[in-house]
């Protein structure tokens, strides 16, 4: 249902664009949905679950980390 693994790699501050990514345990995620009763695979019903998870669940922003310490 959610995207892992290379999308830590992939999330990258931006100065300009709001709140700083925020980087979650996928499980926590599919957690949610299946808490809601909404596990179908969409992207969009998957964005949705996402945001909803984001909104009422607010996980704590972690830093990212440099390309050297990913290394």
């Amino acid at each position: 249902m959610f995207a892992t693994g290379i999308i830590a790699r992939l999330v990258q501050p931006c100065p300009t664009c709001g709140p700083p990514p925020t980087v979650v345990n996928p499980r926590q995620a599919r957690d949610f949905a299946r808490a809601t009763g909404r596990l179908a695979k969409t992207d969009a019903l998957d964005a949705q679950i996402i945001a909803q998870f984001a909104e009422r669940i607010r996980p704590e922003p972690r830093p990212i980390a440099d390309a050297e310490s990913q290394s």
